[in-house]
């Protein structure tokens, strides 16, 4: 979260919880004109299917008329984390 919020200097963040997802997820957006973006974060070491990363995308575009970026934020046990963007 604080990743997210000071590190790319975003104005809003919230944590909404998308129907059907058993992970936590972070809504994000700024001034600069950017679409919302939807962050998913999970473990490494998670088991994701493809029915649930297209849950995961489907789910998020509710937040936006315009639709969002929908990304995950893999951590690692070292607590390196790796965005990948879906959908």
């Amino acid at each position: 979260y604080l990743d997210l919020k000071y590190g790319q200097r975003l104005e809003v963040a919230d944590t909404p919880v998308l129907s059907g997802i058993d992970f936590p997820t972070v809504l994000v957006s700024g001034s600069n004109g950017l679409k919302p973006q939807v962050f998913v974060p999970v473990f490494a070491d998670e088991a994701l299917d493809m029915k649930t990363l297209a849950l995961i995308h489907t789910e998020a575009q509710e937040f936006s008329e315009t639709g969002v970026s929908t990304h995950l934020a893999i951590v690692e046990d070292d607590s390196t984390i790796a965005y990948y963007k879906i959908g």
